[in-house]
């Protein structure tokens, strides 16, 4: 049911993506996605379950240069804002 995968926290994307470099994507249920990009290091596979605080990447530089991380937050694959949810 849509409730019980509220909390699905799987990884359904990892891949070299040109122009992102190491991606990865985690299906969160309920139509939320998390994209990271930028990767120096990429910690859980395709179709592995995810916990909150598990090292699931390492942060690194973007092909086109800059350091740190690309992080996109969806919602039925429209990009939100991922302000609302970091604190």
């Amino acid at each position: 049911s849509a409730a019980s995968d509220v909390y699905k926290r799987q990884v359904v994307y990892t891949a070299n993506q040109a122009g992102y470099g190491n991606m990865m994507i985690i299906d969160h249920g309920n139509g939320y996605m998390s994209v990271y990009a930028g990767l120096s290091a990429i910690h859980a596979g395709n179709g592995s379950r995810v916990n909150a605080g598990q090292n699931i990447a390492t942060s690194g530089t973007l092909p086109a240069g800059e350091q740190g991380l690309y992080l996109e937050l969806r919602y039925r694959n429209k990009i939100m804002n991922p302000l609302v949810w970091l604190r």
